[in-house]
């Protein structure tokens, strides 16, 4: 029964320990050097990911508009194709539609592998952008620079799911990510080795410390 009562705590320990990762970290998406109102056309930028991360929350940057905000992120198969043309070569991996707030929307833990080919679209209201010259050269994620490229497609997000993606050498959609570190399986596992182990040497001196009153009482 002891056996059992400590091999539950030691799986509590690792699952509460696989949360403690580094988090709140926003993708840097550059400033406002223009903005977009004139149609329904929805941008955002693509990118190679650099290393292994994990996307948790998506925000449209509010120095164009605070209206409501509609998001997409997508993984391509391969980069999108130079305008004119168009490919619809990807998977969604998130969608929100006319959320009110200004806040991040939450987008559930998506994980993005090194090599990944990303992209990410929104706009507030129908089809208003904020601008930053792009290409533009991002510090990116953890440290490592990344290029986001404009990705943009000819429909208002608002009532149309991604489609007939292409890329562009202009300007960006400024559309923030929060993103945070994948947990290392090793780090985790020698965390809740060692947790482990103390949780069951605390437990054999507790009883040795019972049987010595025990004894002591007899």
């Amino acid at each position: 029964m002891r056996a059992i009562q400590l091999a539950v705590a030691c799986v509590a320990v690792l699952i509460a320990t696989a949360g403690q990762v580094q988090a709140g970290l926003i993708l840097d998406v550059g400033v406002q050097t223009s903005s977009y109102t004139c149609c329904p056309h929805t941008r955002g930028y693509w990118f190679t990911a650099p290393s292994d991360f994990v996307i948790d929350g998506i925000r449209v940057v509010t120095d164009a508009s605070t209206a409501n905000q509609s998001v997409e992120i997508v993984r391509f198969t391969s980069p999108p194709p130079v305008y004119s043309a168009v490919t619809n070569d990807f998977t969604s991996l998130f969608s929100a539609k006319d959320v009110a707030g200004t806040d991040f929307i939450t987008t559930g833990d998506i994980l993005v592998i090194a090599g990944d080919i990303i992209g990410v679209l929104g706009n507030r209201a129908v089809g208003i952008n904020s601008y930053q010259t792009g290409p533009y050269v991002s510090s990116g994620f953890f440290g490592n620079s990344v290029t986001l490229t404009r990705l943009g497609m000819q429909a208002d997000l608002r009532t149309n799911p991604a489609a007939n993606l292409f890329q562009s050498p202009s300007t960006i959609g400024r559309v923030e990510l929060s993103y945070s570190a994948v947990p290392e399986p090793s780090s985790l596992a020698l965390f809740g080795i060692g947790a482990c182990v103390a949780f069951i040497g605390a437990a054999r001196r507790r009883r040795r410390e019972q049987q010595q009153k025990a004894t002591t009482a007899a």
